[in-house]
């Protein structure tokens, strides 16, 4: 397996002991299934990281510190135009464009972005597409693909959306309604404008786009009591800072609380974030989501084929007493 192999084995491993010692013996099977999977990841990472191409071991730096590259931080941010044309890159060497254009699903989009310093990374977040929305997006709009029944006729919600691509593409696929939140105002009103270039009706009336910190337990239960509910819950990227792990645990919880419930979530593993992801993942299986679907993106052409992105599906089924 190789040191770094061994190292993220071990770590999934402690995880997962610590995970069924703290969940009860009704609840271990699943908590189980869950990890195991997430610790296979893992180990798919470590095993192609090795044969990366060295420069991608660079890109972050070459997008946020020291001297921009293009082709180096595009190419990491699995936006390299000889790997997957239709993906963007969301900057150029003057900074994040202000709007980027391209092709999903057989269609011509165009998202507008509101321009900052690349330095001000916590600032550029919400405000520039990334791969893992639109590796989101291309899932959720595969029509061949395991999205597809978690999307038509159902409520979707996109927790931190930033400029909401999945959640469009929810609406465009189907969705009865797709509704796009986050914190950032200024996230919300490029949603909001991104679905009046993008969405014709009746697929437009099926759009909104509102401000929402999933880190507040009442606004979540608001949401949540809802007579329509939610049934499915669109998370890309996030699983990026500590910080927001639990608070976004705690509102899946939240949400799926009342009915059968999906979660279609896309994020860039790696081992600098191994130990707080398998750690998600453990307390995703003792809380009741079962992981029904686990895939490198890039194996069904939703990411290039350099990138880290995986994709997954967690269902909660409701609680007995409903």
């Amino acid at each position: 397996m190789g040191r770094m192999g061994s190292f993220l084995h071990t770590t999934g491993r402690l995880g997962c002991e610590a995970a069924l010692n703290a969940c009860n013996f009704a609840e271990k099977d699943a908590t189980l299934q869950t990890v195991e999977r997430g610790i296979w990841s893992w180990q798919r990472v470590q095993v192609d990281e090795m044969h990366q191409p060295a420069h991608l071991d660079q890109g972050r730096s070459h997008c946020w510190v020291g001297p921009f590259d293009l082709s180096y931080c595009c190419t990491f941010y699995a936006s390299d135009a000889r790997l997957l044309p239709h993906v963007p890159c969301w900057r150029d060497a003057d900074g994040p464009k202000r709007r980027v254009q391209f092709e999903l699903a057989g269609r011509e989009w165009t998202l507008w972005q509101k321009p900052r310093e690349p330095s001000d990374t916590r600032g550029v977040m919400a405000h520039v597409m990334w791969p893992s929305a639109y590796a989101l997006a291309a899932w959720v709009l595969d029509k061949t693909g395991t999205a597809t029944d978690a999307i038509e006729a159902t409520h979707v919600l996109e927790l931190g959306c930033g400029l909401a691509l999945p959640s469009l593409a929810a609406a465009l696929g189907g969705a009865a309604k797709a509704q796009g939140t986050d914190i950032d105002r200024d996230a919300v009103q490029l949603a909001r404008r991104a679905a009046r270039n993008n969405l014709p009706e009746p697929f437009f009336s099926r759009f909104r786009a509102d401000v929402l910190d999933f880190r507040d337990a009442a606004s979540l239960a608001t949401v949540a009591e809802n007579p329509s509910g939610v049934d499915t819950v669109l998370i890309s990227g996030q699983l990026y800072e500590g910080a927001l792990s639990v608070p976004l645990l705690r509102a899946l919880q939240t949400l799926c609380s009342r009915q059968l419930c999906t979660v279609l979530m896309v994020f860039w593993i790696s081992i600098e974030f191994s130990q707080m992801q398998i750690a998600f993942l453990d307390r995703m299986g003792q809380v009741g989501f079962k992981v029904v679907d686990d895939f490198a993106c890039r194996e069904r052409g939703y990411a290039n084929p350099g990138s880290m992105y995986e994709c997954y599906r967690f269902e909660k089924a409701p609680p007995l007493w409903i």
